[in-house]
């Protein structure tokens, strides 16, 4: 058993290590992954190569593009991250033990890969720290194999700047790995102390002159340009994860073996560090955020079904997450029979107010492109794609433009976004298929979402306003009456915005719409309002249903005379209706 543990035992701690990595991001953490992909567009042309290899740190930024398309199917996005971690793991521990690290310290090698992921947890985090990583890792390996003295004392003084260039300033990481080395080295004094201030004033020039030739700041030049979205931020995480690549490795032969007891100590010690680690990459996960961009990406798929089923489970507390459930009950029908099942605030949570960043204009889009506001979901896409950070483009938003130029009629300008997407790999098809539309806009009337679309959207121009929308979604309705989730998003903004006499004159379009019976929520909330006004129910515009009337009373008696726990009663009771809501935000 000694011997299989001694043989298998690192082996199966990686492979373990690979599952839990994969697990984390397909089935934890897959909105992040997700969102990653949403926020590029990486081009098969020459073009994009040479904008990308032009820039310090260029060579790690296009692998790193390359690797995160993948992240459109999450099982494999989430393999490619898993392969990732194994491989920075496996070079720590081989550069480690070449440098004489005992075998007992190999849980050890885990920590600079679990830190790295503590720092992707950032969802302005990019994959190209990773790979500049990994190419930096691979240079220490090479310059371990060289065995000349003088061949490495040349390579390594080479390396260093065309790792700069290639991967960005982790080249620092490669000096600190090798002034570390130098130093505990049993070489000639004088030929170390050359290698480690000529490593030092290469490593600190590369990016001073190159200031002189790239147009950027030399704080960003040193810092790196692409391995964090926002240029003005740069978290602890980047600087500490990066360091620990060469600073544990030379740690990890400086360390004892264990005198006794060595397997059971090196297990102890391995089950600790993870579970410290855990613990960190835990607390670092963002899960609001996870929220919004899982229901996010749902509804970018229009996978409206699985957003429904997602919110009964759990319902979603972000705005920008019940945005995206409430579009889905709205495109199911569901929308005013049952928006008060789940949690809901004001009427932000229908359609985002306008915020400077990326993914709230493109959650506004999805809202507007479904309800019919071709032009406002045009405009939402556009101003999505200028917030972000880096100034990347968005294959997924280039997609939405495209559909809008189309049923606009514009075709020229669908074509351009259709040519650019026809370079990437999961939009191809489709940009192909799409561009036949383009050739013969006929076809467009044949197509069961653009034609509808087409007819439901507005012909004139008009100064549109969010403290508009019911007028807005008014006259969408008007415009043509099969829109009824214009109707549907009417109604639940009049709830939302206790705008109880305009709701109860705006009933009759229920007619014009077809429904069969007023909707629930509806109903509570005129019960609501002529309980508040009048002296009975006998006056009510519609026939309410006798179970509603009970369950009225019977709410207002416990709301009345519940001393004890009274939200829970209520929640327990009455935590689908409209009253509730209204007892909700009222505290």
């Amino acid at each position: 058993m000694k011997e299989l543990t001694q043989k298998y035992g690192k082996e199966s701690l990686t492979v373990l290590f690979g599952l839990a990595v994969w697990l984390f991001w397909n089935n934890l953490y897959w909105g992040h992954l997700q969102h990653q992909e949403l926020l590029q567009m990486f081009l098969f042309d020459a073009d994009y190569w040479n904008e990308r290899i032009s820039v310090v740190g260029g060579f790690a930024d296009y692998i790193a593009e390359f690797l995160t398309q993948f992240n459109y199917i999450r099982p494999i996005g989430a393999l490619i991250m898993a392969i990732l971690f194994v491989l920075l793991q496996r070079l720590v521990w081989r550069i480690a033990k070449k440098e004489g690290a005992h075998s007992h310290y190999y849980p050890l090698s885990f920590l600079p890969a679990m830190l790295l992921w503590c720092m992707l947890c950032h969802e302005d985090s990019l994959l190209s720290l990773p790979i500049a990583l990994l190419l930096t890792l691979a240079t220490i390996r090479i310059y371990q194999l060289i065995q000349p003295t003088i061949w490495k004392n040349l390579y390594s003084l080479l390396a260093i700047p065309v790792l700069y260039w290639l991967a960005g300033p982790v080249h620092f990481v490669f000096t600190l790995w090798l002034v570390l080395t130098c130093c505990t080295s049993t070489g000639a004094n004088k030929g170390k102390w050359m290698i480690i201030i000529a490593s030092l004033l290469i490593a600190g020039l590369a990016p001073y002159i190159t200031s002189f030739y790239l147009h950027y700041p030399l704080s960003g030049l040193f810092r790196g340009l692409n391995y964090f979205r926002t240029p003005t931020d740069y978290p602890l995480w980047i600087p500490l994860s990066a360091i620990s690549f060469a600073l544990i490795p030379w740690l990890m032969r400086l360390l004892p073996p264990f005198a006794k007891q060595a397997v059971v100590k090196s297990y102890a010690f391995g089950i600790v560090l993870f579970a410290a680690a855990g613990f960190l990459i835990w607390n670092q996960a963002d899960g609001p955020r996870e929220e919004v961009f899982q229901y996010h990406q749902l509804a970018c798929r229009n996978d409206w079904e699985r957003i429904i089923a997602k919110a009964e489970k759990k319902s979603p507390t972000e705005p920008l997450a019940v945005n995206c459930l409430n579009l889905a009950l709205g495109k199911t029908g569901q929308l005013t029979s049952r928006m008060f099942h789940f949690y809901q605030n004001t009427i932000r949570t229908l359609l985002p107010v306008y915020s400077q960043d990326f993914i709230t204009p493109i959650v506004a889009s999805e809202v507007c492109y479904h309800l019919g506001m071709i032009n406002e979901a045009q405009r939402y896409a556009f101003e999505g794609i200028q917030g972000t950070l880096n100034y990347r483009k968005s294959a997924r938003v280039y997609k939405r433009l495209a559909e809008t130029n189309l049923i606009n009629g514009n075709y020229k300008v669908a074509k351009r976004y259709l040519a650019a997407l026809q370079k990437t790999i999961y939009y191809k098809g489709w940009a192909t298929r799409t561009m036949e539309f383009v050739n013969k806009p006929e076809l467009i009337d044949k197509h069961p979402e653009w034609k509808r679309l087409r007819q439901y959207r507005f012909k004139n121009d008009f100064l549109f306003s969010e403290q508009q929308m019911p007028a807005i979604l008014l006259q969408l309705f008007y415009s043509n009456s099969d829109n009824t989730m214009a109707l549907e998003y009417l109604y639940a903004h009049l709830l939302l915005a206790h705008e109880f006499k305009i709701l109860i004159e705006h009933l009759s379009l229920m007619n014009e719409a077809g429904y069969k019976h007023v909707p629930r929520s509806i109903q509570e909330a005129v019960v609501h309002y002529w309980r508040e006004n009048y002296d009975d129910y006998s006056k009510l515009p519609f026939r309410v249903q006798q179970p509603i009337l009970q369950e009225m009373e019977e709410f207002a008696r416990t709301f009345n005379f519940a001393k004890e726990n009274k939200q829970q009663l209520l929640e327990s009771r009455f935590g689908k209706t409209y009253w509730y809501y209204l007892f909700r935000i009222s505290k």
